[in-house]
């Protein structure tokens, strides 16, 4: 007995088993505009065809309605974020590929993903997929003789797709409608990035910086026309990866933003086939970090991870008890960007809970945060300040020394070895704040303080936290204030001086 399909297309069937249609060429294409016009179709006849079923969920409506939009020209530049294994790379990969070829065969694209691997495997998948029977029963889409590489493959009618990885090199291959092309109608191809950074490098700096910049240095130049959109697919893993970084106009370009959280905004679950509520709730518990940002599209959970709303304690300026007051810095040395340099105030009560009092953020060259360091030490008057030594130290310890004497505001500062593992330094901090013994006010400088303890290891910025680590790592250290002993006056107690016997010892 073949395997007919007739849905949704009643009077179209098509024996997949002999490769042959049972339907006149009428209905057939009515088949063709069916499955050009609409990604949905496309997907589920195509994964009929190959003898799989593609479970159909309100989702992907919502994928197949933001493409259709960039193929119409509505949508110059489209991000879409959704959790890991939802279909996004069969959907806004594979078939939207081989369904943009089908309409238009000189369409280029290109693809890249974190790994190679995983581009060159969406490449073949599409490239079979145009190679099928039943494709090409619809679409006679010829490739030429040298298509059998993953990596490159073109149409005859000079279409195609290159892949590789998003830091990999992308040489001779355009996206997008050609010169001649460029004021033709249709959709011509685009930049198509799936995953373009790796989960385990998710907190490394040095590796979304440079994948980030890429867009700029290299992606974007890789368009044939300024037309040709980027389409970005990634469940979020970090606050500064590479949507962050689109959504906050690092491109200095628009991308219109589909999300799509595992729990919606409703409460119920986005895909209750993939996951219910219940399982979803309990990947919540178990890994609240990883679930905020790769299945709620929220890099950071709401209530932190490392360090935890309810940990802190408020209070109003002003009302702290009697502190042994010490101070920490972070330093940074570039005007109006990259990190922060910050100093903050904190003191130790007779409990040793460490309450922050005073504190200084900005963007600034040396001299303006030395300036401030030196008002804060003259406000408050701290034991020592601890600052990370190594080549910053090198580059502004004589300065600040410099000012001090300018000031006449001497005060002592230590340096503590360099240690790069920032969730490290702040384990000791980490420990006192569970044991709701850190105390921030409740003013602006507090909420931002806390904003980025919840936001972090996930948060774009961590220079607040560095400050934090600081005084952690001196914990062993600090003291809050001592009572004084009380005198006692026995006369028979050789060590007690009375006030006469005592002046009697300065005269002689």
């Amino acid at each position: 007995m073949p395997h007919l399909i007739t849905e949704p297309w009643s009077d179209v069937i098509f024996d997949f088993k002999n490769s042959s249609w049972v339907a006149d060429e009428a209905c057939k294409e009515e088949l063709r505009r069916l499955l050009i016009s609409d990604l949905v179709e496309f997907a589920k006849y195509f994964f009929d065809a190959r003898g799989d079923k593609f479970l159909v969920n309100h989702h992907h409506r919502k994928i197949a309605d933001a493409l259709a939009d960039v193929r119409e020209g509505r949508v110059r530049n489209l991000l879409i974020n959704l959790p890991p294994r939802y279909s996004k790379s069969e959907m806004a990969v594979i078939c939207f590929i081989a369904q943009s070829l089908a309409a238009n065969p000189a369409a280029k694209f290109i693809h890249l993903s974190y790994s190679d691997d995983l581009a060159l495997e969406n490449s073949s998948k599409a490239r079979d997929l145009i190679l099928s029977d039943q494709f090409q029963e619809l679409w006679p889409l010829v490739l030429r003789e040298d298509a059998n590489s993953k990596k490159k493959w073109y149409t005859m009618a000079g279409g195609g797709l290159y892949a590789t990885s998003s830091g990999g090199p992308i040489t001779g291959f355009g996206a997008g409608a050609t010169r001649e092309d460029d004021d033709s109608d249709g959709f011509f191809g685009a930049i198509i990035l799936d995953d373009p950074l790796k989960v385990d490098d998710a907190e490394n700096k040095g590796e979304r910086d440079f994948i980030n910049e890429r867009l700029n240095t290299t992606i974007k130049s890789r368009r044939n026309s300024r037309k040709t959109p980027i389409i970005i697919i990634m469940q979020r893993l970090h606050e500064d990866d590479m949507s962050g970084y689109v959504l906050t106009g690092g491109m200095g370009e628009k991308f219109d933003h589909l999300k799509m959280p595992a729990i919606q905004d409703d409460g119920t679950a986005l895909w209750p086939m993939k996951h219910t509520l219940e399982e979803l709730m309990q990947q919540k518990a178990a890994n609240p970090f990883v679930f905020s940002g790769q299945m709620q599209q929220e890099p950071s959970p709401e209530d932190g991870t490392f360090f935890r709303k309810e940990w802190f304690r408020r209070y109003k300026p002003g009302t702290q008890p009697e502190l042994t007051i010490y101070g920490a810095a972070d330093y940074a040395v570039t005007e109006g960007g990259g990190d922060f340099t910050e100093i903050g105030i904190g003191g130790f009560d007779k409990d040793e809970d460490l309450w922050f009092v005073d504190w200084w953020s900005g963007q600034a060259t040396p001299d303006v945060w030395i300036s401030e360091q030196i008002r804060l030490v003259k406000d408050n008057d701290p034991v020592v300040f601890v600052a990370e030594g190594g080549t910053i130290r090198r580059a502004v310890e004589p300065f600040l020394k410099k000012e001090q004497r300018a000031k006449a505001c001497y005060f002592r500062q230590e340096w503590i070895n360099s240690n790069k593992n920032k969730a490290a330094n702040a384990r000791a901090i980490q420990a006192l704040a569970s044991q709701g013994k850190l105390h921030i006010p409740e003013n602006a400088w507090g909420d931002a303080l806390i904003f980025q303890l919840l936001q972090f290891p996930a948060g774009k910025y961590d220079d607040k936290v560095d400050v934090l680590g600081l005084f952690g790592r001196i914990l062993d250290q600090t003291f809050g204030p001592r009572k004084a002993p009380a005198v006692r006056t026995n006369e028979k107690d050789p060590w007690v001086w009375e006030e006469t016997q005592l002046n009697e010892w300065k005269l002689n």
